[in-house]
């Protein structure tokens, strides 16, 4: 078990050394904040101090659902000037599916449902297959059962998220034609 909290500092700690850098550039702390938080409760984790560790969990849960409204404008300003700049006459490239193009292209064709459904079923394979990965390296793992919980969770969250987020930059694409 020691493995994975050994593999969460160093994500973790990545990510907050990327943050930081980041947050310096745009003047947002908030994902820095929450990288720390994360890094500090692996490490806790790693030595045992699991009290700790949780407080520091529920503390980035807690600034996550404080920040979620705010966070998830800035997501659809992002993905609405996307849908902006798309051709919708170009045919979908495979190289779109590196952006939001193709979810644009996806969304205007099918509708905002669809297309977050694809998008969530896409994640939720991609995260299911690294976490298949990972039970292959480290034997002392949590059964297969919690990471079915936890990609189905993950997945349903992520559908109705971006539903919401594709549906309303659709409406701010054409408010503007």
């Amino acid at each position: 078990m020691d493995e994975i909290f050994l593999f969460g500092i160093a994500f973790f700690g990545f990510m907050t050394i990327y943050n930081i850098i980041v947050s310096g550039r745009k003047k947002e702390y908030f994902p820095a904040i929450v990288s720390l938080l994360m890094t500090l409760a692996s490490s806790l984790f790693f030595f045992e101090q699991f009290f700790f560790g949780s407080a520091f969990i529920f503390a980035a849960i807690l600034l996550s659902i404080a920040k979620f409204s705010k966070s998830m404008d800035i997501q659809r300003k992002k993905v609405s000037q996307e849908f902006e700049m798309i051709n919708y006459k170009e045919p979908l490239k495979l190289k779109d599916f590196l952006s939001w193009k193709s979810w644009g292209k996806i969304a205007r064709k099918y509708g905002a449902k669809k297309a977050a459904f694809l998008y969530s079923l896409l994640i939720a394979i991609f995260i299911t297959l690294m976490l298949l990965l990972l039970l292959t390296f480290f034997e002392d793992t949590p059964d297969k059962s919690f990471i079915l919980t936890f990609v189905i969770t993950y997945s349903v969250v992520s559908y109705y998220h971006h539903s919401r987020i594709f549906k309303q930059s659709l409406k701010d694409m054409d408010e503007n034609y």
